[in-house]
């Protein structure tokens, strides 16, 4: 009867940091089972009793980009894809006042959108050269415009930004180990239409400003803010 009850006892596997329990005829037998399970299966049915989908673990990072996952921004894929348009985007700041057709062009070209009649003073900022900026129409963007683009900047019709506007997506784990390895995630921004943003405004990553608002000049806004509204202060 002991040895019966002891070959039924639970055994505690520690597999990559997760603990996990199972009831299995001994230690013995459960080894020759897993020997018989090839490394794809063993690996699948880990994830599925810890409850991670096994497409979130093993992907690209670019991939981890698209999905809203934490990724390296300094892996060799995204690099490749990214530098071509911080090229682009030294040959537009290049660009001189007068040549408002080609700097639609450029928009319409890198930009993810681009409505009509937009225009942006230069020089102007971007870590992926506009590529993941979205813009309605008329959007009118002052001098030194610099949008922290790894996620998705939403920009509504009519809205205007004063110079030296900061918009960011990209945030760093709070986690010291994590933020060390140079990680990151990024949380898209959404301005509504007909919004004006004033001169030297910061917005952080995630945040959600409604349409016909104002941002007060040198506000630092760290929280959605409603439709209809003037807002100011550090934090906003």
């Amino acid at each position: 009867m002991k040895k019966h009850q002891k070959s039924n006892r639970t055994v505690n596997v520690l597999i990559k940091g997760f603990l996990l329990t199972r009831y299995e005829k001994g230690a013995i037998m459960q080894r020759r089972i897993l020997k018989k399970v090839t490394l794809w299966k063993r690996s699948a049915y880990l994830f599925k009793i810890i409850g991670v989908k096994r497409e979130n673990v093993i992907m690209t990072q670019y991939e981890r980009i698209v999905k809203g996952l934490i990724y390296n921004p300094a892996d060799e894929e995204i690099m490749k894809e990214q530098i071509p348009y911080q090229d682009k985007l030294w040959e537009f700041n290049q660009l001189k006042p007068s040549q408002i057709k080609e700097k639609m062009e450029y928009m319409r070209e890198v930009f993810a959108e681009c409505g009509e009649n937009c225009y942006i003073e230069l020089p102007f900022h971007a870590n992926w050269g506009g590529h993941h900026v979205h813009f309605g129409n008329q959007v009118y963007a002052n001098s030194n415009l610099t949008l922290v683009d790894d996620g998705h900047i939403y920009v509504g019709d009519n809205v205007m930004f004063g110079p030296n506007v900061t918009i960011a997506t990209a945030n760093h784990p709070i986690e010291p180990t994590l933020r060390a390895k140079g990680l990151q995630y990024n949380k898209d921004v959404y301005i509504g239409e007909n919004t004006w943003i004033g001169a030297g405004v910061i917005i952080v990553p995630g945040v959600r400003i409604g349409k016909n608002t104002v941002i007060g000049g040198g506000s630092v806004v760290t929280k959605d803010i409603p439709s209809g509204v003037l807002a100011a202060g550090n934090p906003c």
